[in-house]
């Protein structure tokens, strides 16, 4: 997996959505996640939001934050390839309250907690064979408790597609939404986006859950 991703940048791949094989979608993506940021932000009038960013790739969710304003005042971004991050830090080094890790997330636990929580392109490329549903199971276990608000994952789904391409992990509109109901009673999944993609939120209680549409169990 490092491999491929290393290939990507050494051809001069250098902008995320690029390295992304779903990078049609990957501005809508970034605009449901921006959606739900900004909705953390009307509840959270009178101060600014952290962000953990797991699996941050070159920082193309930062970009699109900047470029569309959000009051993010601590911004964490993780990624396991080495190159990554040393390329968001040099791209990122004027931003305030920002920085860059190395680590995989499969053995990686932050230390603090964060409002928000994005993992977006972890679940789609399948590096694990058979044992790739547990690793979004411990991964989502291990960071949920980690966020005091919300926590938001993308996936491919295979809800209304018969096929599946080699490499890719695909995940159907039920499959969501046990791993979301089985950690939290509310939660949000929108499956709209170009090249069969998915977002899922899992919210830490009804505060925003309720008062922005967002699915409740029961």
């Amino acid at each position: 997996m490092k491999s491929w991703y290393r290939k990507a940048l050494e051809v001069g791949r250098d902008d995320a959505e690029k390295i992304n094989y779903v990078a049609i979608a990957a501005k809508q993506l970034y605009q449901a996640i921006h959606s739900v940021i900004e909705d953390v932000c009307l509840y959270q009038p009178y101060r600014g939001i952290s962000l953990l960013d797991a699996g941050c790739g070159l920082g193309g969710l930062l970009d699109y934050i900047d470029a569309h304003g959000s009051r993010i005042s601590r911004y964490r971004g993780v990624d396991f390839l080495p190159e990554y991050v040393s390329a968001c830090r040099r791209k990122f080094r004027y931003r305030p309250d920002t920085s860059f890790k190395e680590a995989d997330l499969e053995y990686w636990t932050p230390r603090e907690k964060y409002d928000i929580i994005v993992i977006n392109g972890v679940f789609t490329n399948n590096f694990k064979g058979n044992g790739f549903g547990k690793f979004i199971e411990n991964t989502l276990d291990k960071l949920f408790p980690f966020c005091e608000i919300a926590l938001v994952f993308s996936y491919i789904s295979s809800s209304f597609i018969d096929y599946h391409l080699p490499g890719r992990y695909y995940m159907d509109f039920s499959t969501v939404y046990k791993l979301c109901s089985d950690r939290t009673r509310f939660l949000r999944i929108i499956e709209d986006f170009p090249q069969y993609l998915g977002v899922a939120v899992m919210y830490q209680g009804d505060h925003v859950a309720i008062r922005y549409g967002s699915g409740k169990k029961g």
